[in-house]
């Protein structure tokens, strides 16, 4: 009798879960290849760093498949295939999904976090983006190389890698970042990071106590200087002085990405 109440207890469990699980479609998400190396975490990609770690956070189901940029609706990663449907971009899906499943991860906000959201959002995304773009392609283009494919850009793919950095760099100086130097961008990224970490203080996530969506965003970020950035001055700065947004990182890390070193790409 106890067996069979504990096999019935399982069920209820197993079937009261998949229900939860299964409230959104499974979600394909189309990414950039994860990096060879398990330390420097599955992706390269601040936006699909934060998108993957949302889906993580609502319970959502997704499948990741890799592409390229040129096959995306607006030409850029990560995107998504739900049903028939394409969406893009990471702020944008996350709006529909929220919308469309009425997800509560944001729910009971006030007007004044929400607020202040949006605008560490922005300035993630808009500011402090950009000087990890800057670390990568237009200082230290040769280590991004190693990171993202285990191997440095020479032939073929040093040539289609040089392609790729000499676009990146032109959307660098169209946007501002390219015309300062290595020391002014990393002043400005250190200034972005000394701010977040004012703004999070002791609480354990951005908003209070509770993971919010604008965490997913911060993380996005943050696990890029924290792993995949070594040597750079935002790598120390996190890890050594800021202690709050690297124990923030961990906290993040330890909760939705367990897998973390698992997501490694076979070898050939």
């Amino acid at each position: 009798a106890i067996c069979q109440w504990i096999a019935l207890s399982f069920l209820l469990f197993s079937t009261s879960l998949s229900a939860r699980m299964s409230s959104v479609p499974e979600v394909t998400l189309f990414i950039f290849p994860r990096p060879p190396n398990p330390k420097h975490g599955p992706a390269l990609s601040v936006f699909v760093l934060k998108l993957e770690t949302w889906f993580r956070m609502n319970k959502i189901a997704y499948t990741a498949q890799v592409t390229r940029p040129q096959k995306a609706p607006k030409n850029k990663l990560p995107y998504i295939k739900l049903g028939n449907e394409e969406h893009s971009d990471s702020a944008f899906i996350i709006e529909m999904m929220t919308r469309r499943f009425n997800l509560s991860i944001d729910e009971g906000l006030s007007d004044e976090q929400l607020a202040k959201a949006h605008c560490i959002r922005r300035t993630v995304e808009e500011a402090t983006y950009w000087t990890a773009v800057y670390y990568r392609f237009q200082e230290r283009p040769n280590k991004v190389t190693v990171i993202a494919a285990g191997r440095p850009a020479t032939g073929l793919f040093g040539l289609i890698f040089g392609q790729i950095a000499k676009r990146v760099r032109k959307a660098l100086w169209a946007q501002g970042y390219g015309r300062h130097t290595p020391e002014e961008v990393h002043k400005l990224a250190a200034d972005d990071l000394r701010a977040l970490s004012v703004l999070l203080g002791s609480k354990s996530y951005f908003l209070g106590e509770n993971p919010t969506s604008v965490d997913a965003t911060v993380f996005g970020y943050l696990a890029q200087a924290r792993w995949v950035m070594p040597d750079s001055p935002e790598e120390s700065l996190v890890r050594d002085e800021l202690k709050n947004l690297d124990d923030f990182c961990w906290r993040m890390r330890n909760e939705y990405w367990r897998d973390w070193e698992e997501l490694v790409p076979a070898k050939k």
